[in-house]
């Protein structure tokens, strides 16, 4: 009598988990925390007082993911600025949160710089620095310059400093407007015109012996910061506030002694910041990853690609980094 009990509750019990098993594998959306959980939620997790932790890694391990697929969300531990929520958009990762350098007011921001040397010989033989730099407007709206600037801040030594801008030379107000995926480019004076398209020139032309503190004597360690006008920003420019929203390097982040190809230093302008794990950075053209749409206050190397050493391509100078 007993055994045809127990064999009964054993039927019973295989009975109930197969139509759970069941029920389970037809439904349209599961809870977690809850039991309704919402018609448009595949998965709904609900707590009051946890949070949902998704898989931690380092960027090495990022990359060691083989064929990532598109939507993959994990978080970056060392991403960004003290790490970040990142998401594959099925041809790179990008960032889906916003830091406390980010600014969302707008989206004006830095796209591509070039640090090249001495490259070009313009019809009088002179060589010449064709130092740009390029800003993007991502934006569906045109985007009106007059509250903007762009800073500059030399850096040769390896001692760190805060942004300063008490030298009127050592930035430039802005005009005019970005027309909705559009860029603005910024010309060095001593830069072959002819070349290069530009929207507006700015420094002075450069010599031999070229002097880092005139803005746009790009090497690889020159500090470019884009500000935007605020009443509570810190910096005074032209008698008004302005705050940095976006930066290429920066004079509060230490350099490295570059080490350049053959694995010869540089005698002059070897100090220079890591980008995209690269030490060598001058003479390079360095761009925004695509991914990249908002700006941000505090330097991220890893949000820029190098060109190889000494390649010139200027056909991407003006459009948007693909």
């Amino acid at each position: 009598m007993n055994n045809i009990n127990a064999n009964k509750m054993k039927v019973q019990l295989l009975l109930i988990l197969f139509v759970f098993a069941t029920s389970i594998s037809y439904a349209q959306n599961i809870g977690i925390g809850t039991i309704t959980p919402d018609a448009s939620a595949a998965l709904e997790v609900k707590d009051s007082a946890k949070g949902f932790l998704p898989p931690r890694m380092t960027y090495a391990q990022r990359n060691a993911i083989s064929n990532p697929a598109a939507g993959l969300m994990i978080y970056c531990t060392d991403c960004g600025n003290k790490g970040e929520w990142q998401g594959y958009n099925g041809s790179s990762w990008m960032s889906l949160t916003s830091t406390s350098g980010t600014d969302t007011s707008s989206n004006l921001l830095i796209s591509e710089i070039s640090t090249a040397t001495f490259t070009d010989s313009i019809p009088n033989g002179t060589r010449v620095r064709n130092h740009y730099v390029e800003l993007y407007n991502p934006t569906g709206s045109n985007i009106n310059l007059s509250d903007y600037a762009i800073g500059y801040q030399a850096v040769d030594s390896g001692t760190l400093a805060s942004w300063s801008f008490l030298d009127p030379a050592n930035y430039l107000i802005l005009s005019g407007n970005v027309v909705a995926k559009y860029c603005y480019i910024i010309l060095s004076n001593g830069a072959d015109k002819s070349k290069l398209p530009y929207n507006v020139i700015w420094g002075t032309a450069s010599t031999l012996n070229a002097n880092a503190s005139i803005p746009l004597q790009l090497s690889g360690n020159s500090a470019i910061a884009l500000l935007k006008k605020d009443a509570a920003g810190t910096h005074v420019l032209s008698g008004n506030s302005y705050k940095i929203i976006d930066v290429f390097g920066s004079p509060l982040v230490s350099r490295v002694n570059a080490t350049y190809y053959g694995g010869v230093s540089s005698a002059r302008n070897n100090i220079n910041w890591t980008i995209a794990r690269q030490n060598d950075t001058r003479n390079r053209t360095i761009k925004r990853k695509s991914s990249i749409l908002t700006p941000t206050s505090t330097w991220d190397p890893e949000q820029w690609i190098l060109s190889l050493d000494r390649v010139w391509d200027y056909t991407n100078i003006g459009q948007p980094t693909p």
